[in-house]
């Protein structure tokens, strides 16, 4: 198993975009199909021909050399048998041992779980030791590898399952290898819709699917996905077939979303067109939007250009608030059910500077950074049309919502994010409070979301 060269010059301008992660996991041991100075080449920004020869033996950088040069701390390889040098011992048919849940930032499966009779309990197994936030990419053939291993996956059967359990898809390729080169040439290109047939040509290339996708939270229960292009998924309709809706095939959302994502990662489209739709219903602003608990930027992306499409008060400002730091200290009232993994200080931590350089279009955006409440004391002045707080725990989310509503213009929108997830107890229980409270009763959607109106 190996990483070929167009794989690692893919993978390397990935990770040039991304903040580096603590800790990295291969499926299997995985020979990279390039030197180290290639390797420091391509993180300079500087071209690397694409040679015809074939690396010798044991002149590839190493896989834990290669990734300590792309800022990981802390690299493992899995397989069953110890005899390549794996560091990790397991059977991926077998739920993985306590000590690994929860552990990596990123895990790359290079070729390897074709390779296992049960697919879904490898996926299984993924899912779990990939900690809230992480990434997941698969590296897997798909045609001219006839006789490989037991599976050929396709794009739809990732796709699906990510999607059902929690996590959002960053994006498919086709790697495409020559036969007759070294595994040193090849062109990637990006799938551009992972429901659609895709041509390969067994007999003059390897064809190889780069999947990824990010955990976005942790789910309690693991959901096998439906095909529903399959007749007996149609008849009995046992769920709600994403494919019959109107919103995903929304032309101008989708290409909004997509320039937001180039820039600052991928994020819930779901939850984003909530966002678009409620803050168009408020036909102008009559004062200024807001984002509370920021991460990497997509959310203000989306809200500052829906903005935009609407008359504004002359004064109009879009407020940052986040600590950039990740989450703060949860509470007794954070802790999940059994099953479902807590959060942990410092999660969803991303820097300001990266946020302003995705978000540098605007120039009027104010950055209040620090934690809450604290932050919010250089905008009491401020009047809010609307906010969409997304900071997951229970004492945030109770400040925000005791400093934005007070606040919000007549009319004024709150959407508070993590309202219905399993693994934001503690955000429900600030919504409750404050309902209470109030007297505001929270409209609670299928999204997780919930939304506060200003009478």
């Amino acid at each position: 198993m190996g990483l070929a060269l167009p794989i690692v010059r893919w993978l390397i301008e990935r990770q040039r975009a991304r903040a580096p992660g603590r800790s990295v996991l291969t499926l299997g041991v995985q020979d990279i199909g390039a030197t180290e100075s290639e390797v420091r080449d391509l993180l300079e920004g500087r071209p690397v021909a694409a040679p015809i020869q074939a690396l010798a033996p044991g002149s590839g950088v190493a896989a834990d050399r290669f990734f300590s040069l792309l800022g990981f701390r802390e690299y493992h390889a899995l397989d069953l048998f110890g005899g390549e040098g794996a560091s990790i011992l397991h059977d991926l048919s077998q739920p993985p041992p306590q000590p690994w849940r929860g552990r990596f930032d990123l895990i790359i499966d290079g070729g390897t779980i074709e390779h296992i009779f049960d697919i879904p309990a490898a996926l299984r197994g993924i899912v779990a030791m990939l900690r809230t936030g992480g990434t997941v990419l698969h590296v897997s053939p798909v045609a001219g590898w006839e006789n490989h291993g037991f599976y050929s996956l396709q794009p739809r059967v990732l796709d699906q399952f990510y999607r059902a359990n929690g996590f959002e898809i960053d994006g498919g390729w086709l790697a495409r290898l020559p036969r007759s080169g070294s595994l040193r040439l090849g062109e990637i290109e990006a799938i551009g819709c992972l429901e659609a047939p895709f041509q390969t040509d067994s007999l003059r290339e390897y064809t190889l699917l780069l999947f990824a996708a990010r955990k976005r939270e942790e789910v309690s229960i693991i959901t096998t996905p439906i095909d529903t292009h399959q007749p007996e998924a149609a008849r009995g309709a046992a769920k709600l077939r994403d494919d019959l809706l109107y919103w995903p095939r929304e032309e101008e959302f989708n290409r909004i979303c997509a320039e937001g994502e180039a820039l600052c990662g991928p994020g819930p489209r779901d939850r984003y067109y909530t966002i678009k739709e409620c803050l168009l219903s408020l036909g102008r602003l009559d004062g200024d939007t807001a984002e509370c608990g920021v991460y990497r930027g997509l959310g203000s992306w989306i809200i500052r250009r829906y903005a935009e499409m609407l008359p504004r008060h002359a004064a109009y400002a879009h407020h940052l608030f986040d600590s950039f730091a990740g989450l703060s200290t949860p509470t007794p009232a954070d802790r999940p059910e059994p099953g479902v993994r807590p959060w942990r200080p410092g999660d969803m931590r991303w820097g300001i500077e990266d946020v302003r350089a995705a978000l540098a279009r605007w120039s009027d955006l104010a950055f209040h950074q620090g934690w809450i409440p604290a932050c919010f004391e250089a905008a009491c002045e401020a009047r809010f049309a609307f906010v969409h707080v997304d900071v997951d725990l229970y004492e945030p989310t109770r400040a925000a919502l005791a400093f934005f509503y007070p606040r919000l213009t007549p009319g004024g929108i709150i959407i508070i994010d993590d309202d219905g997830f399993l693994t934001c107890p503690g955000a429900r229980q600030a919504v409750d409070e404050f309902a209470a409270g109030s007297g505001v009763r929270p409209i609670r959607l299928t999204t997780g979301q919930a939304v506060l109106l200003r009478r």
